[in-house]
């Protein structure tokens, strides 16, 4: 005996693709663009927060760095005090006595006088 496939067995629905109206569609695509738009703005949020950190951590190691320098200037400005001190005539004379220097006699310095004014001789 042969069977008989009635209309009501068979499913029109399985075979063809689902349409989707024009609506559907749109609101699909609202809905990629708005996860795309949300991923950027975190991604550039994140940015944003690494960047504020990042420039706070800079300044505070600029402002330590001017402190140091500045501690620097002032330690320089002692140290050359000091040595202006060291170089002084007055230090000079007081260390006369440890250094062995001739005095010298004015007797016996003779000044050469020329009678010509030029500097150059001519060959």
């Amino acid at each position: 005996m042969s069977k008989v496939y009635t209309a009501r067995n068979f499913n029109f629905n399985k075979n063809r693709m689902k349409r989707r109206t024009v609506s559907q569609k749109i609101k699909e695509s609202e809905l990629l663009v708005g996860s795309f738009v949300a991923f950027v703005i975190v991604v550039l949020s994140i940015f944003y927060i690494y960047q504020i950190s990042s420039m706070a951590t800079n300044g505070y190691e600029i402002e330590k760095h001017e402190n140091k320098l500045n501690e620097l200037k002032k330690e320089n400005q002692k140290i050359n005090i000091k040595l202006a001190d060291l170089k002084s005539l007055n230090n000079f004379e007081n260390e006369n006595g440890n250094i062995e220097l001739v005095s010298i006699q004015y007797d016996s310095i003779n000044h050469i006088t020329s009678s010509f004014s030029a500097v150059a001789l001519e060959r």
